[in-house]
């Protein structure tokens, strides 16, 4: 005991005690055990079976088979080896024949030609899939990234509805190098309007459809919307179905849709109301919420005040000089408070909000456009009208309200411009001192005077 491990001591048959049996081959088995480090399960069941031979035999018999058995290697520490074997691996027949399969792979691959890729059905030429664009609020984040472009040549913007602010709008941009088109309802009808509705004059090069918003067999008459970079609506929509239809044929496929509403649509409760775009709208409006249920889906709402142009006698009807339009609203209203608001915008901070909002769209939004406002007696006492349906004694009602124009301004300001104010309005926060109204954006006189170009 002690000269072998416990698993090749052997019984002794002439004596009953237990002893190392062929001492000089157990050795050897448990040197080559030790030394085997292949985990070749052939050559494990070698081993042992090597191992059952050493305690079956006697010595001289297992030292015969060892004697005609072609060595392996030489013993460990003998000479021309240094202590070393020769890799377990090339002993196991399994790992040889595994190396043999894998250099014949290797010199087939090396033989053969280059892969090519190919594929076993052919991929179909894109088709043209005429549907429905995305939602608006998936176009608005993709329009984002072209925030900075401008309306210049190439771009195309159709404007629905040429009468008055229509008209100049379409020359407006069309000076700015947009491709503007633009409808009517009526092309026949067009000179036959009166002097305060006329629309300017459009050169021959903006081409013109025929169409009414009320009549959707006329709707086939737009252009196609593919490569329209805006629309722009110029006259109100007061039917929330046929909006919602309109929206879901045509303005869901433009990327940037406008729309002209009016400050006449909000609730007042008071007399002089400071109104901002987050007042309630009036009940009882139809205006007001079918254009709603457009701004629900994408549509800018640029809610304008009273329009006035660049004239600036009582004659100039069709340029609508603040007095032609103090003599249009006292002629065919109620007698009115002397101190009741007006709220009024010029025609040329409509053009540069519209631009503007081309260049860098406000999906979703709602925009109060006023750039001045009046008091009834004041007009009176400048454009010196002493018929005017006018009383000084009455107060002012609910039809007086003070706009807030804070979200114009900062939109022009985006442009490098100001609100146009003239010279006969009192500066907006120097009237509302007077009324003792506690506004936010109350413009004061602004530091860069703009005249009113040309219509």
């Amino acid at each position: 005991p002690g000269c072998a491990p416990p698993h090749l001591l052997v019984r002794c048959r002439r004596r009953r005690t237990m002893q190392c049996e062929a001492p000089e081959a157990a050795r050897r088995i448990a040197e080559e055990a030790r030394a085997d480090v292949s985990k070749c399960p052939v050559m494990r069941l070698a081993l042992w079976l090597r191992a059952l031979l050493a305690l079956a035999l006697p010595a001289p018999a297992l030292a015969a088979v060892r004697r005609n058995a072609p060595a392996r290697h030489l013993p460990l520490g003998s000479s021309g080896h240094e202590g070393k074997r020769p890799p377990s691996a090339f002993q196991c027949p399994f790992l040889r024949l595994m190396v043999v399969f894998g250099m014949q792979v290797a010199v087939t691959a090396a033989a053969s030609p280059p892969c090519v890729r190919t594929t076993r059905f052919a991929v179909p030429a894109p088709r043209h899939v005429t549907s429905m664009s995305p939602p608006r609020s998936a176009r608005a984040n993709r329009l984002a990234m072209n925030a900075d472009s401008s309306p210049a040549e190439g771009s195309r913007v159709l404007v629905l509805g040429g009468g008055w602010v229509g008209s100049r709008v379409a020359n407006h941009l069309a000076e700015q190098g947009a491709q503007v088109m633009v409808t009517h309802r009526d092309l026949d009808a067009v000179d036959a309007k009166k002097p305060y509705f006329k629309p300017a004059d459009l050169p021959k090069s903006i081409p013109r459809f025929q169409f009414e918003f009320e009549r959707q067999a006329s709707w086939v008459n737009l252009p196609d919307p593919a490569g329209i970079s805006a629309v722009i609506v110029t006259f109100p929509i007061t039917d929330v179905s046929l909006a919602n239809e309109f929206h879901e044929a045509y303005l869901s496929r433009v990327p940037n849709a406008i729309v002209c509403s009016s400050t006449s649509v909000y609730e007042v409760l008071v007399p002089n109301q400071y109104v901002t775009e987050s007042t309630p709208l009036k009940a009882d409006t139809a205006r007001g919420h079918a254009e709603e249920a457009l701004r629900a889906q994408g549509v800018t709402l640029l809610a304008l005040g009273g329009i006035f142009g660049s004239g600036t006698a009582l004659g100039d009807i069709s340029e609508r000089s603040v007095c032609s339009c103090f003599a249009m609203h006292t002629a065919h209203a109620p007698v009115s408070s002397a101190r009741k608001l007006v709220n009024m915008v010029h025609i040329s901070d409509i053009l540069v909000a519209m631009s503007q909002l081309c260049t860098t769209p406000l999906h979703g939004e709602r925009i109060n456009a006023v750039s001045c406002t009046y008091e009834l007696r004041s007009l009176l006492e400048h454009c010196g009208l002493s018929e005017a349906n006018v009383d000084d004694t009455l107060p002012p009602d609910t039809s007086s309200k003070f706009i807030c124009n804070k979200k114009l301004a900062d939109l022009l300001a985006k442009g490098g411009n100001s609100l146009y104010e003239p010279a006969t309005a009192l500066p907006r926060h120097e009237l509302a001192g007077m009324l003792g109204l506690s506004v936010r954006g109350a413009n004061k006189a602004p530091s860069v005077s703009r005249a009113a170009p040309a219509a």
